[in-house]
């Protein structure tokens, strides 16, 4: 990027950055990257040469495979660069969640183990952490990029006289520039600011544990404050009370929807010291209201540009984001009762389908088909909308441990009766019919419906 740049009069200056919505207003001239998220293979080739390199012993590779973290550090880069940099620290015990991972990472970053950093006393680590914290905190409530520098010294001093610490201010400067990677200095501007954003993040969600003071109903589904959520829940780990507040949120806006959909399962496996039934309520409330969200989309009220998909392909998506979310093992202990809850639900057929499928879809990726049977066996290919009947048939192809399924094989016979019927003449009829349904249904753009629904009414 930087060679792309030199060439260019225009470019006053090349950043990578994550959140690149925040620096929209600032460079607005200047190109911009995002970085891709590594694929799984990088990533564990990435720490099997971490492990190699310093001498780590193979059953920690292995605790880290089995682990609930394995799946989630694909999705960002800074937390395998952290994790290895705990291996590299030597330990050997392997974080079970991104919250133990940023709590272990940064504990040695502000140097409470590392001897060579030579940090004297439990007492500085500790004012340094709060002093981060409070930073941390300062940083997103007032949505900052950056401070000056002047500005983070004042922050420093007025927390620092207001508490008979005995630490001078010269040290905790110290622990947090000289001797640890939480803070990024730019000379040429005079500002300061956290090297990356998760660590104010996570910073911010562990000083709020504390006092328990992050209002759910305003952070849990704003983007700007999910990761700050996921940290917060995954710091307190048993708090049923705030799950269940989490429960009775009601998305306002459409945004809020797709965080639902895509953040709920996410503060589910945070919060894994929480009682069960408490997660199993949370999934249920998650899947209904996604599969709302669907016949939303798939019925024009979208301000996004998914109606431009076919119905197949919409479903095909919406399944795919559930079982991203939804496609661990931590969840697979619920998934038969919470099918049992949906279809004893008061939901429209349709919503409860809908749910029910992307439910399915989820166990099957824990390898757990009683969903799917349950569906087949109560609904029927008779009962079930020919767009899910035929997803689960694809899904059942895709899966061929299940090929072998009685049950499964019947269901696909029924979908070919409900499709082509039955007799020569009625059959070719059917046929020549339903292939045009079927082109329409995986080919046809949703947003051609509706044109043509406007031009009926006209």
């Amino acid at each position: 990027m930087i060679q792309w740049s030199t060439p260019h009069d225009q470019v006053n200056d090349c950043r990578l950055n994550k959140s690149l919505v925040d620096r929209v207003s600032l460079y607005a001239d200047t190109r911009t990257f995002g970085i891709r998220p590594l694929s799984l293979v990088k990533i564990v080739r990435y720490l099997e040469q971490t492990c190699s390199a310093n001498k780590l012993p193979a059953r920690l590779f292995e605790d880290l495979k089995r682990s609930p973290l394995f799946k989630q550090l694909p999705q960002s880069p800074i937390a395998a660069a952290l994790f290895s940099n705990l291996l590299a620290q030597s330990q050997q015990e392997v974080p079970q969640s991104l919250t133990e991972l940023y709590s272990k990472s940064l504990e040695l970053m502000l140097g409470r183990w590392d001897q060579n950093k030579a940090l004297a006393t439990e007492k500085q680590f500790k004012t340094a952490q709060l002093i981060a914290e409070h930073i941390a905190c300062f940083y997103l409530d007032n949505q900052l990029i950056f401070l000056a520098k002047d500005d983070f010294s004042k922050l420093i001093q007025d927390y620092l006289i207001k508490r008979n610490t005995g630490i001078e201010a010269i040290e905790i400067h110290s622990i947090l520039f000289e001797r640890s990677n939480v803070f990024v200095s730019d000379d040429e501007t005079g500002t300061i600011s956290f090297r990356h954003r998760s660590f104010a993040e996570f910073l911010c969600a562990s000083k709020r544990a504390k006092d328990r003071s992050l209002k759910v109903c305003e952070t849990a589904l704003n983007p700007y404050w999910i990761n700050v959520f996921y940290f917060y829940v995954g710091t307190l780990l048993d708090c049923p009370e705030v799950l269940e507040e989490l429960r009775q949120t009601v998305s306002n806006t459409e945004v809020e929807e797709w965080m639902k959909l895509i953040s709920v399962p996410s503060y589910l496996l945070a919060a894994y010291q929480t009682e069960f039934d408490a997660v199993e309520s949370n999934l249920k409330v998650a899947l209904l209201d996604s599969a709302r969200l669907f016949n939303r989309v798939k019925e024009g009220n979208t301000k996004t540009r998914l109606k431009d998909l076919s119905e197949m392909h919409l479903l095909y998506l919406f399944k795919s984001l559930v079982v991203e979310s939804l496609g661990y093992e931590f969840f697979n202990r619920g998934f038969e009762s919470i099918a049992l809850q949906i279809a004893d639900d008061l939901e429209s057929d349709d919503v409860k389908f809908h749910a029910l499928f992307f439910l399915s879809c989820a166990a099957l990726q824990c390898g757990n088909d009683a969903c799917f049977k349950f569906m087949i066996d109560t609904y029927g290919a008779i009962k079930l909308p020919i767009t899910i009947s035929l997803a689960i048939r694809c899904e059942l192809e895709m899966a061929t441990n299940l090929t072998t399924s009685r049950l499964l094989k019947s269901h696909k016979d029924k979908i070919r009766k409900v499709l082509f019927g039955g007799g020569k003449k009625q059959g070719l009829t059917n046929r020549l019919s339903m292939q045009g349904r079927l082109d329409d249904l995986f080919e046809k753009p949703l947003s051609t419906r509706f044109k043509m629904a406007a031009v009926t009414k006209t």
